[in-house]
């Protein structure tokens, strides 16, 4: 659904062989239709990923064709979980260190790599950015030094107007913004159980969408017109959709 982005997170970077991006495409298109991007941006359709070569995780992107491989980032320290501008033409991604204790922040760069720019200073370890539709501002998880658990927040594109969006004494995590910017799905432990929780991009309003027994994981995602969401069911999982109401 939103082929602009794909993103890993620090418990699921693995070495990704070219080769089995390819494998995957194609399975994809001989088992069905190809799938929409929730914003089609200008990127050509092309996928960006975090990958783990030679000891070190960094930014790449690819066509689905599996040709025309980029490295985005080249810095020692940990680069992951990509995600894409409505637009197309920027990306945001966490960058720090990778290590027990170390801190990690939210980034932006041009879709080829250039002008990185720092926009989180939290001192914690922040993951999982997403833009907003309107590109002004980006919704991530973190833990904040001193903190128990991982919260969602918002904060604009230039580093400014940063809001706490969820306050639990559970993890929050994962946010994706609906199509319309209205929204935001996420991934909450609030009920004891990792599940799909749904709530306004001001925070308010948080709704649970799933209530079966199989752990929810990685970053849920918004069909294009915003009728339905897609998630990751179990360990290592499977992919499902429902209605965004949470029916069907």
């Amino acid at each position: 659904m939103h082929a602009q982005r794909t993103a890993l997170g620090t418990s699921s970077v693995r070495v990704l062989a070219l080769a089995a991006i390819v494998a995957l495409v194609s399975l994809l298109v001989v088992a069905g239709p190809p799938a929409r991007a929730t914003y089609p941006g200008s990127t050509d359709g092309r996928l960006a990923f975090g990958a783990e070569i030679d000891g070190n995780v960094d930014i790449y992107t690819v066509l689905p064709s599996g040709v025309a491989v980029q490295r985005l980032t080249a810095d020692p320290l940990f680069d992951a979980c990509p995600a894409w501008s409505a637009d197309g033409k920027m990306l945001a991604w966490c960058h720090g260190i990778r290590a027990k204790g170390g801190n990690i922040e939210i980034w932006t760069m041009k879709l080829d790599g250039t002008e990185k720019v720092q926009v989180t200073s939290l001192g914690g370890r922040m993951t999982f950015p997403d833009f907003s539709p309107n590109g002004s501002r980006i919704a991530f998880s973190g833990r904040l030094p001193g903190a128990t658990n991982d919260d969602i927040f918002s904060i604009g594109t230039d580093g400014t107007g940063l809001v706490q969006l969820t306050n639990e004494p559970a993890n929050d995590s994962l946010p994706a913004y609906s199509p319309d910017g209205s929204k935001i799905a996420f991934i909450s432990g609030r009920s004891g159980l990792d599940q799909v929780w749904v709530m306004s991009s001001d925070g308010s309003g948080p709704t649970q969408l799933t209530f079966d027994d199989a752990f929810k994981g990685q970053v849920p995602d918004w069909s294009p017109d915003g009728s339905k969401i897609a998630y990751v069911a179990g360990d290592p999982g499977d992919v499902r959709a429902m209605d965004a109401d949470g029916s069907d």
